[in-house]
C-alpha cells in the first residue's frame, strides 16, 4: 500500500488520570492520591503538562517506570512504553520537519537539539 503513511501508533504516551487508572486497573481517585503524594511511596512522576486549566497530563513511559521501581507493579506492556514512545516521537519529528523544509534554518535549529549519535544515523 504505497499511498498508507503511518502517523501514530497506540498506545499514546501522553495521559491523564483517568488512563493512568485504566492501564493500571486502578480507579481514578486512587491514581489522583498517588500523584499527589498523599498515598503510596512518593516521588510520583511530575505531569509533562495541561490539557486545560483543570486536566493535567503525564508521560506514560514516566508513569510506567514508577509503577514498577516503585510500587513493584509495573502495568501490562510496560516493557514497550519507552519504544512507542520514542517512535512516535519520531514520527511527530518526521511530520514537523518535512513542515521546515521551507525554512532550513529553523530546521537546522531543530536538528542541532538531537543526541549526536541519532543526528548521524
Amino acid at each position: 500500500m504505497p499511498d498508507v503513511r503511518l502517523l501514530r501508533v497506540l498506545p499514546d504516551d501522553l495521559v491523564t488520570i483517568a488512563a493512568i487508572a485504566t492501564r493500571t486497573g486502578r480507579t481514578d481517585e486512587r491514581v489522583r492520591l498517588l500523584a499527589q503524594g498523599r498515598r503510596g511511596p512518593g516521588g510520583f512522576p511530575p505531569a509533562a503538562g495541561f490539557i486545560n486549566d483543570k486536566t493535567q497530563i503525564w508521560r506514560w513511559t514516566d508513569v510506567a517506570r514508577w509503577f514498577g521501581d516503585s510500587l513493584g507493579e509495573p502495568p501490562a506492556g510496560a516493557e514497550h512504553a519507552a519504544f512507542l514512545a520514542a517512535l512516535n516521537d519520531a514520527l511527530d519529528l518526521g511530520a514537523r520537519a518535512e513542515d521546515l523544509r521551507e525554512r532550513p534554518e529553523e530546521l537546522e535549529a531543530v536538528l542541532r537539539f538531537l543526541p549526536d549519535d541519532l543526528a548521524a544515523a
